[in-house]
């Protein structure tokens, strides 16, 4: 498009100063322009032409970006803990950068995206994410900073099996009842993702649902009237407090993972019980400093065992003249009294001696 219409006339030596105004909008025919200046020179013997050297360019852009977010479709649930996730975005005039939003985080950005050609997402291990369904959508801004979010959000059901293979696909769980427990405990094995086992404790109804397996983790929620989750490593004990009351009642351990399906051994919580399952695993502070002839250090378990069979000291008696930091044990009682006595004891023998010579 050419724009001859709009003039400015000067004197021969001055500085022409000029301003041009043209509406353009992307129906135009284009959407990246290059603009110049030609110069008309009116000489005593005709009319020169002249173009600028330098053209400059600039583009239109008056719309954001157009954003579709095509799968998972809403309300889809996820078998085996691999979501990918698929968009396309539109825009006539600028360059896009689009990022994939998982509940209001920020997962992952592109820059630069190919438009009008889906992209996508490979996420794994979407078990892990902390609410029952996942909300998602993308949000592509432009080069002139306009932003736009695709619409409408999509949700997807996260707590299907992570191990592929497991046979998830299409299985809504299954329920295991297994009356009154107490300290000896059950065992369970075969568990897949889904499946709840319902059981009594102190006369009181819970149940475990297994949310979700991976290759060496299993996702678990204990319920009575309130839902307790945790995540059990392989041969981890986690301790639930199912009655509210401020102490453990139910402890339970992933025993094994194997092929998609776990075993896990859920028992009545009692100190002797939660000693047997639990190995201890001591770390200490360096000593402090000797202070009063003694000096402390603090010692932790890993594995919060709650227990202290094997648990280091935290204090001991030294030296607080010792050169070498090592601890020495205190003297016992009474011990510097016993020096003094025998000290007394030579100086009087010795005294003794000394008269005796004399009066010889």
């Amino acid at each position: 498009m050419n724009v001859s219409s709009n003039t400015s006339n000067g004197t021969n030596g001055s500085t022409i100063i000029a301003n041009f105004t043209e509406n353009l909008t992307e129906s135009d025919g284009g959407y990246n322009y290059t603009w110049g200046c030609m110069v008309t020179l009116n000489n005593s013997g005709g009319t020169d032409t002249l173009w600028t050297t330098n053209n400059n360019t600039f583009k239109v852009d008056l719309f954001a970006p157009t954003v579709n977010a095509l799968a998972p479709a809403n309300k889809s649930i996820d078998t085996d803990g691999s979501v990918t996730f698929t968009y396309n975005v539109s825009d006539n005039a600028s360059e896009v950068d689009c990022s994939v939003i998982l509940d209001s985080v920020n997962a992952i950005t592109y820059t630069t995206v190919t438009k009008d050609t889906n992209q996508t997402m490979t996420l794994n291990n979407m078990h892990l994410f902390a609410s029952d369904t996942l909300q998602w959508y993308v949000s592509c801004v432009d080069e002139a900073g306009r932003r736009t979010n695709s619409s409408p959000i999509l949700t997807i059901d996260t707590y299907a099996s992570a191990v592929s293979g497991s046979g998830s696909s299409g299985y809504n769980g299954q329920s295991y009842s297994e009356g009154e427990i107490g300290s000896d405990g059950v065992t369970k094995s075969s568990l897949r993702a889904k499946d709840t086992i319902s059981f009594s404790l102190n006369d009181e109804s819970h149940e475990i649902k297994i949310r979700s397996i991976s290759s060496s983790t299993v996702n678990i929620d204990v319920s009575s009237s309130d839902v307790i989750s945790r995540m059990l490593s392989l041969g981890q004990v986690e301790n639930f407090d199912v009655d509210s009351d401020g102490e453990s009642d139910l402890s339970v351990i992933l025993n094994s993972i194997d092929g998609g399906k776990a075993e896990i051994t859920f028992r009545e919580y009692v100190k002797q019980v939660a000693t047997e399952l639990c190995a201890e695993s001591w770390s200490c502070t360096e000593w402090t400093t000797c202070s009063d002839g003694e000096r402390t250090r603090d010692c932790t378990d890993a594995n919060s065992c709650g227990t202290a069979v094997d648990m280091p000291e935290e204090f001991e008696g030294c030296d607080s003249t010792a050169v070498t930091g090592e601890a020495v044990k205190k003297a016992p009682a009474g011990g510097n009294t016993l020096w003094w006595i025998v000290g007394i004891a030579i100086v009087a023998i010795v005294a003794f001696l000394m008269v005796n010579s004399k009066k010889k």
